[in-house]
């Protein structure tokens, strides 16, 4: 387990994209995102790592009926979004768990043990929703979702992992 930032926070910053409109634009556009075209040369292995496991999870729950059990695919936007969020993600925590919920939404989730869980939901690129569990306590909301990582989920980063 590494070690958190113990209370800094310098300034994470993602990148920005243009977005086309229509469905096919978004997913080329995703597509060529997850090809590294806009990677900067700071990029770790761990996040190509978590980008191509993400991919493939893009790739396989892309269709409707994914799961045998009436599934809906991940959604274009939402994937873009958790690409979005992974590469807003510091070094200093571990890399999440990248899955993806029945209504075609991705979701990132870290465990520290039984009872301190950290589950993101990304409903597009531009927002998401978080669930937090810390022991008895537990944290919850929606966060919009620009360039920055959003102060509620470093927040709750710092909190999972803190020693």
């Amino acid at each position: 387990m590494k070690a958190g930032l113990a209370g800094r926070r310098i300034g994470v910053i993602c990148h920005s994209y243009s977005r086309g409109i229509s469905n096919e634009a978004q997913t080329i556009q995703c597509q060529e995102a997850a090809r590294g075209n806009d990677r900067d040369s700071s990029s770790s292995i761990d996040n190509i790592d978590s980008e191509l496991s993400i991919f493939n999870i893009y790739d396989c729950c892309s269709k409707d009926n994914w799961d045998g059990y009436d599934a809906k695919a991940v959604t274009p936007s939402s994937w873009y979004g958790v690409l979005k969020l992974v590469r807003c993600l510091p070094d200093d925590f571990p890399k999440p768990e990248a899955t993806i919920s029945p209504y075609g939404m991705m979701v990132l989730e870290w465990y520290r043990q039984q009872d301190y869980i950290l589950a993101i939901t990304i409903e597009n690129e531009n927002k998401l929703s978080y669930n937090a569990l810390f022991g008895t306590d537990e944290d919850y909301g929606i966060a919009a979702f620009d360039q920055d990582l959003p102060e509620a989920i470093f927040y709750n980063l710092q909190r999972l992992f803190k020693n």
